[in-house]
């Protein structure tokens, strides 16, 4: 049996535990802070979310940025969101 810890943070602990050729992942926290960052997603569809406008950075911005990221901002109450699906994924270890 071995256990490794994964994270050097004691509020954010992840052990990985291999035990007769079974790998464990235990108390992985997840970090969520960065999901304040995306709209939310509707539970119900309608059309309240598709008023919502999409953010113009400006000429000089939206070059840099590329269209396509663009079109995936949009401008709510003085704040720029990701209007997308968030994904999540346990981290890599080798």
């Amino acid at each position: 049996m071995k256990l490794m810890c994964l994270s050097s943070n004691p509020s954010k602990p992840c052990f990985v535990l291999y035990f007769k050729g079974v790998t464990l992942m235990l108390d992985c926290g997840l970090d969520i802070a960065q999901i304040q960052h995306y709209l939310p997603l509707p539970v119900v569809p309608g059309s309240q979310m598709s008023k919502i406008r999409s953010w113009n950075p400006g000429v000089d911005k939206k070059s840099k940025l590329g269209e396509d990221v663009c079109h995936e901002l949009k401008e709510c109450g003085g704040r720029v969101f990701i209007d997308g699906q968030p994904y999540f994924s346990v981290p890599e270890v080798s």
